[in-house]
């Protein structure tokens, strides 16, 4: 069964977007501005970090082995798995991307949204790539 990436697709073209914005941002902008684009990033690399582990967590229930695929696992052995089925390259750079969303996602904290901000550039790098292997493999 073909797994659905359109999702994740849009969630990435849209957090790429908003880097975009924040990038071609001139000493001019408004600083309100500035913060509510940065904002959007952090929010849509939230939504594309949550889609791309949803994705993950499906293909390796419908493609793992059996018995991985029925037990419970953590973010860190569900990344591992991962990489060891050839979805990603670093499962610990993924580990680090979990630890920023959850950062992020439960209260507002500057330096939290900064580590999440900062991590949205390689994130949309890892999470193409992602695509890409899950599409090579017809799933």
């Amino acid at each position: 069964m073909a797994l659905s990436h359109s999702d994740l697709r849009k969630a990435l073209e849209l957090l790429d977007q908003y880097q975009k914005a924040v990038a071609q941002a001139g000493p001019d902008t408004d600083p309100i501005l500035l913060e509510a684009a940065r904002a959007g990033v952090v929010q849509h690399f939230e939504i594309a970090y949550e889609s791309s582990w949803k994705l993950i967590q499906r293909w390796l229930q419908e493609n793992g082995k059996r018995e991985q695929a029925e037990t419970p696992r953590s973010r860190a052995d569900l990344f591992r798995e991962a990489a060891r089925s050839g979805l990603i390259d670093n499962p610990l750079q993924w580990i680090d991307y979990a630890k920023a969303r959850n950062l992020t996602s439960h209260t507002y904290d500057k330096r939290d949204a900064q580590v999440a901000f900062d991590l949205a550039e390689p994130f949309v790098k890892d999470a193409t790539r992602l695509l890409d292997n899950l599409a090579a493999r017809h799933d």
